[in-house]
């Protein structure tokens, strides 16, 4: 949501746009944004789901273990829907995608937000990650690809980095 001052700002500017009070722009401004986030807490990407999982947050200090021995890094799932394939040559077209906090890469909270985020009968895609063993049993199809052994230059939807950035694959 940003800070007091950033919404202060929002809501200055809807004034001047619309020409409404600051109390009223401020009131529409929380209703549209409960209305967005009650919307995203019951919507489920469904079909053809790419999933991934990775660790943010910044370098560490001393002994700056990287990737799964991380201490002071987050786990974050990440799953985006594809709209449609794409053409030959070209990367699928995404859609929604859906981001979470995790409290490890165990199956039991990958679940929990596969859950959350994910519908029921979706053909879910990831890397070769244990945690995603179990997907089949909680009825959804996956495929797991293990993306050391793609040849060097395939294309993989997910790019967890660029999903973070807000720079999903472009056609």
């Amino acid at each position: 949501m940003g800070t007091k001052r950033g919404v202060k700002r929002s809501s200055m500017l809807t004034v001047q746009e619309i020409g409404v009070s600051y109390p009223t722009a401020w009131l529409m401004q929380h209703k549209i944004r409960k209305a967005m986030q009650d919307r995203d807490r019951r919507y489920r990407l469904s079909g053809l789901v790419e999933l991934d999982e990775g660790y943010v947050g910044g370098a560490e200090e001393g002994s700056g273990r990287r990737g799964r021995g991380a201490k002071s890094k987050s786990v974050v799932a990440v799953a985006v829907e594809q709209r449609a394939a794409g053409q030959a040559g070209r990367p699928p077209i995404p859609g929604f995608a859906a981001l979470g906090v995790v409290a490890n890469t165990a199956s039991a909270s990958l679940d929990e937000f596969l859950g959350a985020k994910i519908a029921i009968g979706s053909h879910i895609l990831s890397d070769g990650w244990r945690g995603y063993r179990k997907l089949e049993q909680k009825g959804s199809a996956h495929t797991a690809t293990v993306l050391s052994k793609l040849p060097l230059g395939a294309y993989h939807a997910l790019e967890f980095e660029a999903v973070l950035a807000g720079a999903l694959p472009q056609s």
